[in-house]
């Protein structure tokens, strides 16, 4: 997940989460790791923030994210769905 701010936490940083899908009727409430940071590009307009993974999702959460997912971001890139598991080690990007 990405979250645009101008104050990104540090990499590796827990984060608690909890968010809403478009048209389900429960909230998603879990933790996260801070796995990339992006810096705000001025050259590009590109937004700063940071990108989370999460770390434990319940499978009826992961389908929610992935209805989203393949509705509005995967058509417009060539994207993979979300997936419970381990995640590669943080690294920052510059």
């Amino acid at each position: 997940m990405f979250i645009r701010t101008s104050r990104p936490l540090s990499l590796g940083a827990r984060v608690k989460l909890k968010f809403e899908i478009p048209g389900a009727r429960q909230e998603i409430e879990t933790f996260g790791r801070v796995v990339r940071i992006v810096p705000e590009n001025p050259g590009t307009g590109g937004p700063g923030g940071m990108g989370v993974a999460f770390e434990s999702l319940s499978p009826a959460d992961v389908r929610l994210i992935n209805r989203l997912w393949t509705r509005s971001v995967a058509p417009k890139r060539k994207a993979k769905p979300v997936t419970a598991g381990k995640r590669k080690p943080a690294r920052r990007r510059t």
